[in-house]
């Protein structure tokens, strides 16, 4: 992944003083635009709308506007929680973001990692938690309720807990209760 300091990405919203939702700690919710995934219930379908419909933030600019934050960061262990859409495809951005927040703010991503590799492979040495949203444990299921495939999920659990080292207490698995798609028993976290 190319390193760039002029890097922008389109932002859906800015969710503030979220508590016990992202993690620990007092959290900040910035939500992307763009997701690879149609699923049938999305909380966020604005990740669809093109990208153009949204405020654009470079990571400088991100950092300004959550700094006035810092001290509930620092003083619960909480920090920056990127969602979306598919935050993994803005992965240049969380690093640059990474580079000017420093290591006093925590810093999440609450994903369904339905990517590629590489994008995991550049955002690991930066992210602090992985909130992983898995959809659905069946594959016909997780196809039909996503329009996607299983396949980069699992291969991406494998590469982040076996040949990147992340370890398991900083990867948090959701299976979401979705009517129709996913029952109370098999949803949990």
């Amino acid at each position: 992944m190319p390193q760039n300091n002029n890097i922008s990405a389109p932002v859906i919203g800015i969710s503030r003083f979220r508590v016990g939702r992202d993690g620990n700690g007092i959290t900040t919710l910035v939500a992307f635009q763009g997701c690879p995934l149609r699923c049938k219930y999305c909380i966020n379908p604005d990740c669809w709308k093109p990208a153009d419909k949204f405020k654009h933030y470079t990571p400088q600019e991100l950092y300004d506007e959550l700094k006035k934050d810092d001290l509930y960061f620092r003083s619960t262990e909480g920090g920056v929680t990127f969602g979306g859409g598919e935050p993994v495809l803005r992965a240049d951005f969380i690093v640059e973001f990474r580079k000017i927040c420093g290591s006093d703010w925590k810093i999440r991503i609450e994903t369904s990692i339905n990517c590629e590799p590489k994008y995991i492979e550049f955002l690991a040495p930066v992210i602090d938690e992985w909130i992983i949203d898995t959809k659905a444990e069946k594959p016909p299921t997780y196809l039909h309720y996503t329009g996607g495939r299983q396949s980069y999920l699992k291969f991406s659990l494998q590469l982040l807990t076996e040949q990147l080292g992340v370890s398991q207490e900083k990867i948090t698995l959701k299976v979401p209760i979705i009517p129709d798609y996913v029952s109370e028993d098999e949803g949990r976290e």
